[in-house]
């Protein structure tokens, strides 16, 4: 079928607009899927208001537990001794453990912010950008705990050129600005 002499500059004035609707909505697209990552001390201040969060909890569970072990011994009438001193303060330690791990775990896993993070406009992401589930937000705590002395892991993050320390890279998840 041959297109008369009349009929191409209608053709090529369509082909013209579909082409910049194309254009135009890639454009689009590529903007919306430009990462900006989470820098080195939009984190460090996301992380300093965690450790305030978590010191106010902290600061509950050592009133809690210094309630109950009094009562205990008022209970039982006994006097307070080294050893148990050391066994109250070890629970104690233990349980600041599981209420730090619990925090950055539990928000990380569910929805990828913990409140300073949520404050700073972060959220720790899988590859496909979504929340990284318990099994990586356990591994990523557990990888950071062990590489706090290490604190080049962490100093990484300033010249990374996606932002990522240590602990990131080996749980494979990402720190991302909303």
């Amino acid at each position: 079928m041959e297109i008369g002499n009349e009929e191409t500059p209608r053709l090529r004035a369509l082909i013209d607009r579909e082409y910049d609707r194309l254009y135009e909505r890639l454009n689009a697209e590529e903007a919306a899927a430009a990462v900006r990552w989470g820098g080195f001390f939009r984190r460090l201040s996301a992380f300093m208001v965690d450790m305030f969060v978590l010191g106010l909890f902290s600061l509950l569970l050592f009133r809690l537990s210094r309630i109950g072990f009094r009562v205990g011994m008022a209970a039982h009438a006994r006097t307070i001794s080294l050893d148990m001193i050391e066994s109250a303060v070890r629970a104690v330690v233990l349980a600041w453990l599981a209420l730090a791990a619990s925090y950055f775990i539990v928000l990380h896993a569910q929805d990828g912010s913990t409140v300073g993070q949520w404050l700073f406009g972060l959220r720790v992401v899988d590859r496909r950008r979504e929340p990284v589930g318990y099994g990586r937000a356990l591994w990523r705590w557990i990888v950071s705990i062990l590489t706090w002395p290490l604190l080049i892991g962490y100093l990484r993050i300033l010249w990374h050129r996606e932002k990522r320390g240590w602990h990131d890279a080996l749980a494979g998840t990402w720190v991302i600005r909303e």
